[in-house]
């Protein structure tokens, strides 16, 4: 599930189906590539 929006709004959402979990993985980790290369930083909750 993808989510994005602005504070206090509802937003909007994607899901992405994959064949298998290490699909899943796979495309998690690409994703927080690509976000890492534009600037993102990782957060430690």
């Amino acid at each position: 599930v993808c989510s994005w929006s602005r504070s206090g709004t509802s937003g909007c959402y994607r899901l992405d189906h994959h064949p298998d979990p290490g699909a899943a993985i796979n495309a998690l980790a690409a994703r927080a590539r690509a976000k890492r290369r534009r600037g993102y930083r990782d957060r430690m909750v």
